[in-house]
């Protein structure tokens, strides 16, 4: 008896570009990989790939590679693409189902469907951060529902969202489980020599409103100011891609101004730099941000034993376990009060340490894609 097929699409992501060529293309990249590990009886997979991705997926056994052209970042290739060729081609390769790993599913697919949904971020930046949904906004609150409506199966990034997408859609018939993101798991960094050096706190993010850079500001300002015997032995990095000109060109001129002139730096995301060049010199890692879908930084942090203050939302309870300390974004002088804790106090900072290395253990890429392959198994079934 012969496997069924599952196509997993990735031709619309575009490595290292951000949006979708970030967070979900470290998604993507994984989950194939790890996949090819697993000889299952039930499933063969085969995974649509565009010419960038190709070095990425070198030595593959068991997933069958199929190139196709780079879209090019169009807008019209990728409906294309979507809504005419997918259909097409899971007849030409006979698929059971079709995987694609963000919620743009095609309209009319003769194969069931599964998809990976990371977060509402379209819905939350509409609903929460008041940006007009206009022509593309419309189109993707349109896709999402007939996403849950056409899916046999949806696989959620965390319980979190999860629990948002059966309060979005109660009427979906899908199977929506939770199946958590890995973490890549390098050791834990070598110690920065011991010296004159600052302490310094950490902030990897996309330059974005909601991501919390100028709370972040805020509150270092306030500790600086407060504590005013930290100035010059105390630091602020913030490291990430540039998503928001106007609110990105605003921290640069802020940064420059009383005491946080010389006390912050940011630093560009080069797409060569490791996990590893990215956290590496870091004391403390600060993440304010208002929303995600999973908050991969968090365990990334805590993989390389830096102790992790971050927002008090539920996606990065469920994420940062007990080896996190949460504190409310709106409020700096609570903030600053942690900040401050942590920087003068190395036993609270070993005890974050040694609680983030217990909760990093219970991420990993390859449970992912034991888990992906279960929802494979029952969707096909």
């Amino acid at each position: 008896m012969s496997r069924h097929r599952v196509l997993i699409d990735l031709v619309p992501i575009r490595p290292g570009k951000g949006g979708s060529g970030s967070g979900i293309w470290t998604h993507a990249q994984h989950l194939v990989r790890e996949l090819d590990k697993l000889d299952d009886p039930d499933v063969a997979v085969h995974c649509l790939v565009n010419p960038d991705q190709l070095p990425f997926f070198q030595g593959l056994q068991r997933v069958t590679l199929h190139r196709f052209p780079d879209l090019g970042g169009s807008t019209l290739l990728r409906l294309l693409w979507i809504h005419v060729a997918l259909p097409v081609l899971c007849l030409v390769h006979r698929a059971r189902a079709l995987h694609k790993l963000a919620t743009e599913t095609p309209f009319l697919l003769p194969v069931r469907r599964v998809t990976t949904v990371h977060d509402f971020y379209n819905e939350f930046m509409h609903e929460r951060e008041g940006l007009p949904l206009g022509l593309a906004g419309r189109y993707f609150s349109w896709i999402s529902r007939v996403c849950f409506a056409k899916s046999r199966a949806v696989i959620t990034v965390s319980a979190a969202i999860r629990d948002e997408a059966k309060q979005r859609f109660p009427a979906s018939k899908a199977e929506v489980i939770a199946i958590h993101n890995g973490v890549d798991l390098p050791k834990a960094l070598e110690p920065a020599p011991a010296g004159d050096r600052p302490f310094t706190i950490l902030y990897v993010a996309k330059f974005m409103p909601y991501k919390g850079q100028k709370r972040a500001v805020d509150a270092f300002e306030l500790l600086l100011n407060e504590h005013p015997e930290l100035r010059g032995k105390a630091r602020l990095v913030m490291h990430g891609f540039n998503n928001d000109h106007t609110y990105f060109h605003a921290l640069q001129e802020r940064i420059q101004l009383g005491v946080l002139q010389g006390a912050v730096e940011i630093r560009p995301y080069g797409q060569a730099k490791t996990v590893a060049d990215i956290y590496r010199g870091a004391d403390l890692f600060l993440f304010l941000t208002r929303y995600e879908g999973f908050g991969l930084p968090v365990v990334e942090a805590q993989a390389m034993d830096i102790p992790v203050v971050c927002t008090d939302i539920p996606v990065l309870r469920e994420v940062g376990g007990d080896g996190a300390a949460y504190v409310d974004r709106e409020a700096p002088a609570e903030v600053a009060r942690e900040l401050h804790a942590l920087i003068t106090r190395p036993d609270r900072r070993a005890a974050l340490i040694a609680a983030g290395r217990a909760n990093r253990t219970r991420f990993g890429w390859d449970r992912m894609a034991v888990e992906t392959m279960a929802v494979y198994r029952r969707a096909c079934a």
